[in-house]
């Protein structure tokens, strides 16, 4: 019908809970609109200039006993039940109204119920249920399908059928046909079809987005409002997730997303990856660095934190030891000392032969990304300590750096996962609730990782969560990782 905005099974909570903040925003929107001519309900509004065609909105419940069971229980602003509740309190002047089915009267709560203002009361399993309705036990004992009883009084009625046979099918070709009547007449009857609520896609190619939003990179979309969502171009960035929860994916995406972004600016991108695979992201890219394996890891890691303007300790001075040089991005060689005996490295790790030879990064008029897969595959201590300080420096680079970090992982890299968290932007992917590990300290309600599709979680950035789904790279430059 194109009357019919969506029809949501329980079983889909998330277009549920679409269906549900559409009612709610309609609302919203009226109320202040009503207000503003002194319209205090949709009549009075429909009596003003231009309002004659304001549409009612009927939100229509089947089982409600089922919706509350499968709902109630979902804490928050956004759970299912309390947003049908606070429909049902103030919608109805704003002509926003609920029709519900209950096979009992008890399982519909007070609070609710109080805003009922008719109830029809059909044959019940339970003749006891009767008695909450004000009605005798008997009234419909011998009643056919179809009576009803108005609530609190006996005053009955035949609810009529909709087609001219009572079974399903025939009552289905009956409301095609009106489809097929209603949708052909919207020319002469000025029909406006209702507004189609839908879930947020599973795939969405980066491709088919704008390259920015707010002077920054968008790599993916709000999977409240499908606008795109873009992500910071400097600073410290985590991508954290299961294993299977796209994060190989979302790295390419942020990558890809930033490649857009910088040859918009008319500038190129310098890539670097730092992997424990010879089969992971180093194939699936165009990198101008790869990295793969401890000692070369190691090496480059330790030289793009001094080219970020970082420092390294010396394992003979300490914490408190000394730093090499003041590389500035882009500044020109680093200056390193000559004598062997002083050569620093970063505490725990082996020296390398390829630091003295020192970087720019990024190259000068490029910008710069860093990319660190699985680091917890590592358990090589002078590995590990690299990469604590690359995590550190990078959150005020003028570089992005991204880091991978699986779900349940932080005990086995206790020092970087403390350098991980509260980064400058992240994404959770597939989150859960009962998760003891993570890199964000932001609330992220009751989810459970079974209702996100692949590439689907939240982004927190400066404090602020939102709902987003990452979209799929490239296919000429980037595999499904």
């Amino acid at each position: 019908l194109p009357t019919v905005g969506a029809v949501a099974p329980l079983t889909d909570i998330e277009l549920t809970t679409r269906v549900l903040q559409r009612m709610l925003d309609l609302i919203s929107e009226r109320g202040p609109r009503y207000a503003a001519i002194r319209a205090a309900n949709i009549t009075s509004y429909r009596r003003t200039p231009g309002g004659e065609r304001e549409p009612r909105v009927i939100l229509l419940l089947d089982g409600f006993a089922a919706f509350r069971q499968a709902t109630e229980t979902l804490a928050g602003m956004t759970s299912p039940f309390q947003m049908l509740g606070e429909i049902m309190m103030t919608g109805r002047s704003v002509g926003v109204h609920v029709v519900l089915t209950s096979d009992r009267a008890s399982a519909i709560p007070a609070q609710m119920a109080s805003s009922l203002q008719q109830q029809y009361v059909l044959r019940l399993a339970n003749p006891h249920d009767y008695g909450h309705l004000g009605i005798k036990a008997d009234i419909l004992e011998d009643a056919p399908p179809g009576r009803a009883v108005i609530a609190g009084s006996t005053d009955e009625l035949q609810i009529a059928v909709f087609g001219e046979q009572p079974d399903l099918s025939s009552q289905a070709f009956a409301i095609e046909r009106l489809a097929t009547a209603l949708t052909e007449s919207q020319s002469t009857t000025g029909l406006v079809p209702a507004p189609e609520i839908l879930n947020a896609p599973e795939i969405i190619p980066l491709d088919e987005l704008p390259i920015e939003e707010a002077d920054k990179p968008v790599y993916g979309i709000n999977t409240q409002t499908f606008a795109p969502v873009s992500m910071p171009v400097a600073g410290l960035g985590v991508i954290s997730g299961p294993s299977g929860s796209g994060q190989s994916t979302s790295m390419l995406t942020a990558v890809e997303a930033l490649e857009r972004w910088a040859d918009k600016q008319g500038a190129e991108l310098d890539s670097v990856l730092l992997t424990p695979l010879s089969n992971g992201l180093g194939i699936s890219g165009n990198w101008e660095r790869v990295a793969c394996g401890g000692e070369k890891v190691e090496a480059l890691a330790r030289q793009l934190v001094v080219a970020l303007g970082g420092k390294v300790q010396s394992p003979a001075a300490g914490i408190g030891g000394g730093t090499i040089g003041g590389g500035i991005i882009g500044s020109g060689a680093i200056g390193i000392g000559t004598a062997a005996a002083s050569a620093p490295s970063i505490a725990g790790a082996k020296p390398n032969a390829n630091e003295a030879e020192g970087i720019i990064f990024p190259t000068p008029g490029k910008r710069g990304v860093i990319v660190v897969e699985r680091p917890a595959d590592w358990t090589e201590s002078g590995v590990l300590a690299s990469l604590v300080a690359l995590a550190k420096t990078a959150r005020r680079a003028d570089v992005l750096v991204l880091f991978e970090f699986e779900q349940g992982t932080g005990s086995a890299i206790w020092d970087l996962f403390g350098a991980l968290k509260q980064p400058n932007w992240g994404i959770t992917l597939q989150p859960d609730d009962g998760e003891s590990q993570s890199p964000f300290r932001e609330p992220l309600g009751r989810v459970k990782r079974a209702d996100f599709p692949v590439g689907r979680g939240f982004t927190i950035e400066s404090g602020r969560v939102t709902p987003v789904h990452v979209a799929m790279p490239s296919s000429h430059a980037y595999s499904h990782a």
